[in-house]
């Protein structure tokens, strides 16, 4: 086997494993992006039933 099939295979293998990195990125930030927006929703709902409730011991 020559040097230069050693370097092509791992440029190939580089390659690759970028790709396969970019791809997990990608997922990771849209999971993050959904979490947040899940975490903001929910902290709206639990304002609105605080304030009922303060609005229901006041009354």
């Amino acid at each position: 086997m020559c040097v230069s099939d050693d370097i092509g295979s791992n440029i190939e293998n580089s390659h690759a494993a970028t790709v396969q990195a970019t791809s997990h990125l990608v997922k990771a930030s849209k999971t993050q992006r959904s979490n947040s927006s899940l975490t903001c929703f929910l902290l709206v709902i639990f304002g609105v039933i605080l304030i009922i409730v303060i609005i229901v011991v006041v009354a």
